[in-house]
C-alpha cells in the first residue's frame, strides 16, 4: 500500500518544526476569521425581509375578510413592494463584492496573458483584506 502526501501535510511539517525550535508563529488575523459564505449571505438577508414581514403581520391592528376588500388588497400589495424593495437593496449591498468581481474580470483579455488587473483589490482566498 502507497500513501500519498495531502496538501496540508507541509503545513503540518512547518508547525512541528517551529515547535521543535521553540519558536511560536501567531497565525494572521485573516485566517482566525472566516468569511460568510455568500448563500449564508442571502440567507439571512431573506430571512431578515421575512422577519420584518413577520413582526409587521402580528403587530398591526389589520385584519383581512374573506372576500377581500379593495382598501385590504391594495395595502397588502403595498407592503409586498416595500418587502420586495428593501430585499433588493438588502441584496445589492450583499452581493456588490461579486458584482465588482464581475465588473473586473469583464476587462481581462485571456489572449494577453501578461496584463495585471488595474482597479482590483488585493484580498486573500477568504475575501478579507
Amino acid at each position: 500500500m502507497t500513501s500519498t502526501r495531502s496538501a496540508a501535510r507541509p503545513a503540518l511539517d512547518a508547525r512541528a518544526a517551529s515547535a521543535r525550535d521553540g519558536s511560536r508563529t501567531e497565525p494572521a488575523a485573516s485566517a482566525r476569521t472566516r468569511a460568510i459564505p455568500l448563500l449564508w449571505l442571502v440567507f439571512l438577508t431573506n430571512a431578515l425581509v421575512l422577519g420584518v414581514a413577520l413582526l409587521l403581520l402580528a403587530l398591526t391592528p389589520i385584519t383581512v375578510h374573506a372576500p377581500i376588500e379593495a382598501w385590504q388588497f391594495a395595502l397588502l400589495f403595498a407592503g409586498t413592494v416595500v418587502l420586495l424593495l428593501l430585499n433588493v437593496v438588502l441584496l445589492r449591498r450583499v452581493l456588490a463584492p461579486l458584482i465588482k468581481l464581475i465588473g473586473a474580470m469583464s476587462s481581462v483579455d485571456p489572449d494577453r496573458p501578461g496584463r495585471r488587473l488595474s482597479d482590483a483589490e488585493l484580498r486573500s482566498v477568504e475575501g478579507q483584506p
